[in-house]
């Protein structure tokens, strides 16, 4: 009986090592392929640095080679890659009324990302390297993308005016 049940967990365990490997060969797979379509290699994608200014209205991110992008708190929370606006598997959520976020916190994620905290007190989107550079890369068509949905829902950048405080100014 003991010789079946370390057969077993050898077994187990090369079964392991085997999908360990496979699932590594087919991340470096797609990695590679992703890539090479690009045409920054990933090593580039690494900011040099990153600046908050304007009191956390936008972060102006610099890379190698003198190249940079600034990407306002707005446009950075309403493309956060949290789960949350992402729509954990399903649609993603069309987050609205951030036209005056502000980013109040950032911290480094290891060595390849940075995790943005918000004045609306959302912290959960983790931006890599590759996702910053690339929101940088395309952010104009992203920000039209943004507004016709946003038109389409009938909702506003703006946040929404608290009608109990609306009432009694107007008594």
């Amino acid at each position: 009986m003991m010789k079946v049940m370390k057969r077993s967990i050898f077994t187990f365990n090369n079964l392991v090592a085997a999908r360990t490997l496979s699932i590594a060969f087919n991340f470096k797979h797609l990695v590679q392929r992703h890539f090479s379509t690009q045409s920054t290699p990933p090593l580039l994608l690494k900011p040099k640095e990153i600046l908050v200014k304007e009191k956390g209205s936008y972060i102006e991110i610099n890379y190698e080679g003198n190249k940079s992008h600034t990407l306002s708190a707005e446009f950075l929370r309403v493309n956060s890659p949290s789960a949350e606006v992402k729509g954990h598997g399903f649609k993603p959520k069309i987050v609205y009324g951030r036209r005056y976020v502000r980013i109040i916190g950032a911290e480094y994620v290891g060595n390849y990302a940075i995790r943005l905290i918000f004045d609306d007190l959302h912290e959960t989107g983790i931006y890599s390297w590759a996702y910053l550079h690339e929101l940088g890369e395309n952010k104009f068509s992203l920000m039209r993308k943004y507004l016709s949905q946003l038109k389409s829902i009938g909702k506003s950048r703006d946040p929404r005016k608290n009608t109990a405080n609306t009432a009694k100014a107007s008594s």
